[in-house]
C-alpha cells in the first residue's frame, strides 16, 4: 500500500511522463518545415488533447488508491483508538466519574482541555469527548456577556440566542490526547487519520491540477503540503507551567 508522499510522487512522474511525450511531438512538428504556424499549433494542441484523455485514467486511479489509503489509515486508527461502550453501564460510569474528577474541575479554574487533558487516562479522555462540547457551549461566554448565547437583531430587536460553539478544539484536544497515550504504530495511524479531511480534498485538487491543469499550481501544491503536514494537537497550546 502506497504512502501520501508515494502517491504524491507517482502523479508528478506521471505529468513528467505525459509531458515528455508531448515534448517529442512539438519537436517534430518544429522540425516539420512544411508546416504552417497555424497547422503546428493545431498539431501539438491535438496531441495535447489526446495524451491528456490517454492519461486521465490513471491520474483518476491515483486519486482511487489515496481512497484506499483513507479507509486503511481510519481503520488503523480506530483499532488504535479507545471505544466508548454506550451499552455499558460501567463504561457510562467510569467515563462520567473520570469527566468529573479529573477534568471538569480543571476547566472550572479556567485551564483549557487541552491543558485538563495532559494527564488523563482513557477514561477521562472519552468522558471529556462525552461531555465537553455540551459544557463549553453552556459556559462559554460570547459578545452578549452571557454564557452560551450571544446577541442578534430579531423583528427589530435585540435577542439573546444559543450560540454553537466550535467544537473543533474539543477534537483536536481529544484526538492530540489519544496519540500520547497510543503506541508508536497507532498513534501515526490517529495522526494521519486526524488530517484526513483536509488532505483528501487538497490531493484531489493536486492530482487534479496535474492531469488538467486546472485550478492554481501553487495554491494546489502549497495547500496539499500544508494538509499533509498538519498537527492533530496544534489547535490549543498552553504554557508549561499550565501542567499543574
Amino acid at each position: 500500500m502506497s504512502t501520501l508522499q508515494e502517491l504524491q510522487t507517482k502523479a508528478r512522474e506521471l505529468k513528467q511522463a505525459r509531458e515528455a511525450r508531448l515534448a517529442v511531438y512539438r519537436d517534430n512538428a518544429n522540425k516539420d518545415v512544411s508546416m504552417t504556424p497555424t497547422e503546428r499549433a493545431e498539431y501539438i494542441a491535438h496531441w495535447r488533447q489526446a495524451l491528456t484523455k490517454q492519461y486521465a485514467p490513471q491520474f483518476a486511479a491515483i486519486k482511487a488508491e489515496v481512497e484506499t489509503y483513507a479507509d486503511r489509515t481510519k481503520a488503523q486508527a480506530a483499532k488504535a483508538r479507545p471505544q466508548f461502550d454506550a451499552d455499558s453501564p460501567t463504561a457510562l460510569v467510569r467515563t462520567e466519574q473520570a469527566w468529573r474528577n479529573v477534568v471538569l474541575p480543571q476547566l472550572e479554574k479556567g485551564r483549557s482541555l487541552r491543558a485538563a487533558l495532559r494527564n488523563a487516562d482513557a477514561d477521562a479522555v472519552l468522558g471529556a469527548e462525552r461531555f465537553a462540547p455540551a459544557w463549553l457551549q453552556a459556559n462559554s461566554t460570547g459578545p452578549s456577556g452571557l454564557a452560551g448565547t450571544e446577541v442578534a437583531m430579531k423583528d427589530g430587536r435585540v435577542t439573546a440566542i444559543d450560540r454553537e460553539t466550535d467544537t473543533t478544539a474539543v477534537t483536536k484536544a481529544i484526538t492530540a490526547r489519544f496519540i500520547e497515550l497510543a503506541d508508536p504504530e497507532g498513534a501515526a495511524a490517529l495522526a494521519s487519520a486526524s488530517t484526513l479531511n483536509a488532505v483528501l480534498p487538497a490531493f484531489n485538487r493536486f492530482v487534479d491540477h496535474l492531469d488538467t491543469g486546472a485550478g492554481d499550481p501553487l495554491a494546489a501544491s502549497v495547500g496539499l503540503h500544508y494538509a499533509m503536514n498538519q498537527d492533530a494537537g496544534s489547535g490549543d497550546s498552553e504554557p508549561a507551567d499550565d501542567a499543574a
